[in-house]
């Protein structure tokens, strides 16, 4: 199989985990309701997956620099996958956001070891493009999964959105193991030297504009939402101010 079709596995599994953690801004209204909780409150559960995606994905990565890609992306996919199927079982706002701060964690560890397998399988000269691809589809998440999923949740439960993630993931995590080669990790970097990198200019711009350009990210979804909750409010206000004014109608008529 040609290396080119293992990249856009690895893309689409990197758009199963960026849905995972765009998704839940779309639906919040819906789980609001679901758990009779605040939209506020349940906003946290962006928060919480983030936390872990930032702060656990570091040191997990760190302490597993020398186990083997291959292996170590099985066994988080694993992990997401599972988290995300339990989640139907799910009715405690408590166990709600565990599982978002596991799941956090391990779609972090998944999307690091893509980029690297990205990069190992594409051709000389390629290496940027095929860690592009999979950052396309990290970001196709926002355009295509969000959506999607509110329009999942506005047929059924807006858990199911995440059964069908950790199906999905273990169909992709079958074909990992059949398709993608066995990488040994590298002997991790120490952290003093990983912050001297950042002397370079190039590579200080390079962080800055991707720093951005992932915080426009949060902007997008924030302005989703708002339009999103924004409409839906309006929409029942209005249904609930036109089943009054019937019901005045009505009793002025008898």
């Amino acid at each position: 199989m040609q290396n080119t079709t293992r990249i856009y596995l690895l893309s689409f599994i990197s758009f199963l985990i960026g849905t995972a953690e765009y998704i839940i801004a779309g639906i919040l209204d819906k789980i609001a309701q679901d758990l009779a909780l605040s939209v506020q409150a349940v906003g946290q559960m962006i928060t919480v997956f983030s936390i872990a995606f930032a702060v656990g994905t570091p040191i997990v990565i760190t302490l597993t620099s020398g186990a083997d890609r291959k292996k170590l992306l099985i066994g988080f996919m694993a992990i997401f996958s599972l988290i995300n199927l339990v989640t139907i079982g799910l009715t405690s706002y408590g166990w709600l956001n565990v599982s978002r701060a596991i799941s956090g964690l391990s779609a972090g560890v998944v999307e690091v070891i893509l980029l690297t397998l990205a990069a190992t399988l594409a051709a000389p000269g390629k290496k940027a493009g095929a860690i592009a691809m999979v950052i396309i589809g990290f970001s196709a998440a926002l355009v295509v999964g969000v959506p999607l999923g509110r329009m999942i949740s506005n047929t059924m439960n807006w858990r199911f959105i995440f059964v069908g993630l950790g199906i999905l993931t273990l169909i992709s995590l079958v074909l990992v193991s059949y398709l993608i080669p066995s990488t040994q990790g590298e002997k991790a970097v120490p952290l003093i030297d990983q912050i001297k990198i950042l002397k370079n200019k190039n590579i200080s711009i390079v962080y800055t504009i991707t720093f951005f350009w992932i915080s426009a990210f949060s902007i997008i979804l924030l302005l989703y939402f708002t339009v999103s909750f924004t409409g839906f409010a309006y929409d029942k206000q209005r249904n609930q101010h036109h089943v009054t004014g019937f019901r005045v109608s009505q009793h002025r008529r008898l």
